[in-house]
Protein backbone atom coordinates (compact mmCIF):
# COMPACT_ATOMS: atom_id res chain seq x y z
CA UNK A 1 0.00 0.00 0.00
CA UNK A 2 1.43 3.72 -0.96
CA UNK A 3 1.57 6.01 1.55
CA UNK A 4 0.37 9.22 0.47
CA UNK A 5 0.72 12.42 2.85
CA UNK A 6 -1.87 14.90 2.43
CA UNK A 7 -1.52 17.06 6.10
CA UNK A 8 1.28 17.70 8.26
CA UNK A 9 -0.41 17.75 11.31
CA UNK A 10 2.26 15.65 13.14
CA UNK A 11 0.04 14.49 16.43
CA UNK A 12 -2.57 13.50 13.84
CA UNK A 13 -0.57 12.09 11.67
CA UNK A 14 1.10 9.71 14.35
CA UNK A 15 -2.65 8.71 15.50
CA UNK A 16 -3.64 8.01 12.43
CA UNK A 17 -0.35 5.83 11.65
CA UNK A 18 -1.37 3.59 15.07
CA UNK A 19 -4.93 3.46 13.95
CA UNK A 20 -3.91 2.31 10.56
CA UNK A 21 -1.48 0.00 11.94
CA UNK A 22 -4.72 -1.44 14.07
CA UNK A 23 -7.08 -1.79 11.33
CA UNK A 24 -4.63 -3.69 9.36
CA UNK A 25 -4.51 -6.21 11.82
CA UNK A 26 -8.77 -6.24 11.79
CA UNK A 27 -8.15 -6.63 7.91
CA UNK A 28 -6.61 -9.95 8.41
CA UNK A 29 -10.00 -11.18 9.14
CA UNK A 30 -12.52 -8.50 7.84
CA UNK A 31 -13.28 -7.33 4.31
CA UNK A 32 -15.09 -4.20 6.22
CA UNK A 33 -11.65 -3.30 7.61
CA UNK A 34 -9.78 -4.00 4.55
CA UNK A 35 -12.29 -1.89 2.50
CA UNK A 36 -11.88 1.15 5.33
CA UNK A 37 -8.62 1.48 4.86
CA UNK A 38 -8.45 1.44 0.75
CA UNK A 39 -11.06 4.09 1.15
CA UNK A 40 -8.80 6.11 3.52
CA UNK A 41 -6.06 5.88 2.39
CA UNK A 42 -6.09 5.39 -1.39
CA UNK A 43 -9.43 6.64 -2.60
CA UNK A 44 -9.92 9.54 -0.23
CA UNK A 45 -6.14 10.40 -1.07
CA UNK A 46 -6.95 10.13 -4.96
CA UNK A 47 -10.26 12.29 -4.24
CA UNK A 48 -7.95 15.37 -2.68
CA UNK A 49 -5.28 15.14 -5.16
CA UNK A 50 -8.19 15.27 -8.31
CA UNK A 51 -9.94 18.18 -6.51
CA UNK A 52 -6.66 20.40 -6.06
CA UNK A 53 -5.65 19.94 -9.38
CA UNK A 54 -8.68 20.54 -10.84
CA UNK A 55 -9.31 24.25 -8.86
CA UNK A 56 -12.56 22.59 -7.49
CA UNK A 57 -14.28 23.89 -4.54
CA UNK A 58 -14.65 21.03 -2.02
CA UNK A 59 -15.12 21.16 2.14
CA UNK A 60 -14.10 18.11 4.10
CA UNK A 61 -14.56 17.61 7.54
CA UNK A 62 -12.24 15.11 9.40
CA UNK A 63 -12.69 15.24 13.03
CA UNK A 64 -11.05 12.84 15.65
CA UNK A 65 -13.77 12.55 18.72
CA UNK A 66 -16.31 10.49 17.71
CA UNK A 67 -18.74 13.22 20.11
CA UNK A 68 -17.74 16.12 17.48
CA UNK A 69 -20.25 17.27 14.85
CA UNK A 70 -20.07 19.06 11.92
CA UNK A 71 -21.58 21.67 13.13
CA UNK A 72 -18.73 22.12 16.56
CA UNK A 73 -16.06 21.76 13.94
CA UNK A 74 -17.13 24.16 11.50
CA UNK A 75 -18.33 26.60 14.70
CA UNK A 76 -14.69 26.10 16.21
CA UNK A 77 -12.97 26.56 12.96
CA UNK A 78 -14.66 29.19 10.50
CA UNK A 79 -16.80 31.11 13.40
CA UNK A 80 -15.16 32.40 16.17
CA UNK A 81 -16.98 34.45 18.47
Amino acid sequence: MKKVKWYTNKIIEIQDIDLLEKWKEKAKTSKYYENAINTWTVRDTKKLKYVNAHRLNYFAVYGRNGSETIESILKEKYFKE
